[in-house]
């Protein structure tokens, strides 16, 4: 017999570390949910390879590192940390309201923009809610503390990203099905009508066709966005009820 083989649940009675780890499964939801799909959304709409969306996300991880590395370095400075992850949740759900309006056709400096804000964000709450987290139990316990905060952000990569994706799958079904339902079967592209969409198939088709299905694509994906911003929203209130423990 092993008492508490997992976590340790009397760590949850303290407040700072419960509203903490609360957060990061807020911020794994979000944050992977559309970590997940915005590259593929690049390659759907604007015909780039997988390389080429991943250097597009690049605007994501620059607002993350200086965010991170700031907070970082004034929370050394003044000690206090509470006032980053209430101001990042609530930059983090700006941004996810933002992505609400992506569109095929949109400049990349706009979309790159966008997800600055939404990094922007997050840099300022994933790295102080480790040290919060860290700073709230004894140092025998600040590996179980990390581990336990790092293990429900990733719960919440798992569940945002499966519902996201279901919800917005089933968007886009039913936005093909309709497009699909307009075409004669004699000249329906092969790829569209057998279920193997692929940026290589919608990247190929003829016009009007492969405006239509970018914007079948487009309108099935932004949506599906305004469902993550209550859940973000939500992290930015649990951020409201986390306390300042002094720095050991």
């Amino acid at each position: 017999h092993v008492d508490d083989p997992l976590v340790p649940l009397r760590l949850f009675r303290d407040p700072v570390f419960s509203v903490s780890v609360s957060v990061a499964l807020v911020l794994g939801i979000t944050m992977f949910a559309a970590l997940s799909f915005l590259p593929t959304f690049l390659q759907m709409a604007r015909g780039v390879g997988p390389t080429d969306s991943g250097l597009l996300m690049l605007p994501m991880t620059a607002g993350v590192m200086l965010t991170a590395i700031g907070s970082g370095l004034l929370i050394t400075k003044t000690g206090k940390y509470r006032i980053f992850p209430i101001v990042g949740m609530a930059i983090t759900t700006l941004g996810i309201a933002w992505l609400t309006r992506i569109t095929g056709s949109m400049s990349m400096i706009l979309f790159g923009g966008m997800i600055f804000v939404l990094g922007f964000g997050m840099g300022l709450v994933i790295q102080t809610i480790v040290i919060a987290v860290q700073n709230a139990v004894s140092p025998s316990e600040v590996g179980t503390a990390t581990s336990t905060n790092n293990f429900l952000r990733e719960i919440g990569a798992a569940v945002g990203t499966s519902v996201f994706g279901t919800l917005f799958t089933s968007k886009l079904s039913t936005n093909l099905h309709d497009i699909i339902a307009k075409v004669p079967p004699q000249d329906l592209p092969k790829g569209l009508g057998d279920g193997d969409l692929t940026p290589d198939v919608v990247r190929d088709l003829p016009e009007p066709l492969h405006t239509q299905v970018v914007d079948a694509y487009v309108n099935a994906m932004a949506p599906t966005f305004w469902y993550l911003v209550p859940i973000a929203a939500i992290g930015f209130v649990l951020t409201l009820f986390l306390r300042n423990k002094t720095l050991s």
